[in-house]
């Protein structure tokens, strides 16, 4: 983000999972399997620009409560990539 996140929590963060908060910057590494969901929440503030960047383009992503697959790097204001 190019301005700090406040409110950040982890959503059923487990033990092998790493969750790094850093100034505007969340680190993550999650093993996730189906059914379940890792995940996190965050808030904004306000005309900031806040991406998603997987590791590699074709690990999936899903956002929101749809579930919008994406992969890649992706800009959370517009669900568009960065």
């Amino acid at each position: 983000s190019n301005q700090e996140l406040t409110n950040v929590a982890p959503i059923n963060i487990e033990s092998g999972d790493v969750f790094t908060i850093l100034p505007g910057r969340l680190d993550l590494e999650l093993d996730v399997s189906a059914p379940w969901m890792d995940g996190f929440k965050f808030t904004e503030m306000d005309h900031s620009f806040t991406c998603i960047k997987t590791a590699t383009a074709d690990i999936p992503i899903f956002i929101g409560p749809k579930r919008i697959k994406m992969g890649g790097s992706i800009n959370l204001a517009s669900f568009t990539k960065c």
